[in-house]
């Protein structure tokens, strides 16, 4: 039985994540802010999830987590990096772009850093991180989320130099719009389920896939984006 480690289990795809994994024959360890969210789920996905809370943004406390809850699991073959939070924010207040950084940038490094030196260490793991597809274009109302995931796909991509080795692996997710709390804050349409997307998900880590843009329609519109006008952006940001 593999173990996964989900940062980011509480909600959204990292949610659907741990359900499905579980249901796949995975022992999952779930971390979030939330011990409710995260007790409710052990109660549900028992004897497969273990619950640990944990704030990406309390760096200093990360590594003494992560081992907690390895020690708990056993051991760990993959972890995916599914937290992160966006705060629309038109007049930039800086403590609201300064929250988005702490955890999309300096909670996302911290997590991967340690995850590719226990990797390193055992000489076998996968990495998943979950960037998004607005890493391809700009956002007025929320240019620290945007700013972020373009961090976020770029670290993953030194990551994988570093990840060399028959059993070492490196995959990042891009999502498109999918139908999550963070999407539905900025009212989009044509959000994909969430249920579809962890499906998909779930296949390219299995696969070893390198990047993969979920789901299948956002593909299209991936390539569609440089060829899109800067006005458009500037109305629909």
């Amino acid at each position: 039985m593999k173990k996964v480690i989900i940062l980011g289990a509480t909600s959204g795809i990292g949610r659907e994540l741990a359900v499905q994994m579980v249901h796949r024959g995975y022992k999952v360890g779930g971390c979030g802010r939330t011990e409710k969210i995260l007790q409710k789920m052990e109660n549900e996905l028992a004897p497969n999830f273990i619950g640990h809370t944990l704030d990406l943004r309390e760096t200093a406390k990360l590594d003494i987590n992560l081992n907690q809850l390895i020690e708990q699991l056993g051991s760990m073959d993959i972890c995916i990096i599914s937290s992160g939070i966006s705060e629309p924010n038109p007049l930039l207040e800086w403590e609201l772009e300064e929250n988005v950084f702490k955890t999309n940038i300096l909670g996302f490094a911290a997590a991967a850093g340690f995850v590719v030196r226990y990797f390193l260490n055992q000489r076998h793991g996968h990495l998943v991180g979950i960037t998004s597809l607005t890493k391809y274009f700009p956002n007025k109302t929320s240019p620290a989320y945007n700013a972020s995931k373009v961090f976020e796909s770029n670290y993953l991509n030194s990551m994988r130099y570093r990840m060399q080795g028959k059993d070492l692996f490196v995959t990042e997710i891009c999502p498109g719009f999918i139908d999550t709390p963070i999407v539905r804050k900025r009212r989009i349409t044509l959000m994909a389920p969430v249920d579809r997307a962890a499906k998909q998900i779930i296949k390219a880590i299995e696969k070893k896939r390198k990047t993969v843009i979920v789901t299948k329609r956002w593909k299209l519109i991936r390539w569609l984006i440089p060829l899109t006008p800067d006005w458009i952006f500037r109305r629909l940001t």
